[in-house]
């Protein structure tokens, strides 16, 4: 029997092989992972934007609902905003307190609106009856009601950490 020197090349090489097959293993987890939390995140903010658009419609379900105008109240802070329960809507906000409703998370005794697990709130404010900035004729005979218009502002939160924030102004005549 002839005995050779091996010096291992073959193990040494399938090793290597063994190496790289794990590392490509590991990137291709990664990035199925990424890829994955990417999805669920999209997902999320596709959920809390619709359950937006959802309290939108019901925000302006309410204002079409009401039988006489209501009462404007003046808000000065978010625990301020009125609740549609008492027939009151808020004066037009100031741009300091749509800030503080892009940062806040409760809106007080703004309206809330659920849907399964997901949660909407509302606001229902006066913007006029002359929202694109022109002079109303008072002078005119037109037997047409006058309008009122109302900005509804709508908060959504994901489950994860999405936020939208929708608005529309909705004409009503009264």
């Amino acid at each position: 029997m002839i005995m050779r020197k091996e010096k291992g090349a073959v193990l040494i090489i399938s090793l290597m092989i063994l190496l790289l097959v794990s590392m490509i293993s590991v990137a291709v987890f990664r990035g199925v992972n990424f890829n994955t939390k990417m999805v669920a995140n999209y997902r999320d903010k596709v959920g809390a934007f619709e359950i937006a658009e959802k309290a939108l419609k019901e925000g302006e379900r309410v204002v079409k609902g009401w039988r006489e105008e209501p009462s404007r109240v003046t808000v000065n802070s978010i625990e301020d905003l009125p609740g549609i329960n008492n027939n009151q809507v808020a004066e037009t906000l100031s741009p300091i307190v749509y800030e503080k409703l892009k940062e806040e998370d409760d809106w007080g005794m703004a309206n809330k609106f659920k849907v399964q697990d997901n949660s909407a709130e509302y606001v229902i404010e006066y913007y006029g009856n002359d929202p694109d900035g022109k002079k109303l004729d008072i002078t005119s005979t037109s037997s047409e009601p006058q309008s009122t218009f109302y900005r509804i502002t709508v908060k959504s939160t994901g489950k994860g950490s999405n936020k939208v924030i929708l608005q529309s102004v909705y004409k009503r005549s009264f």
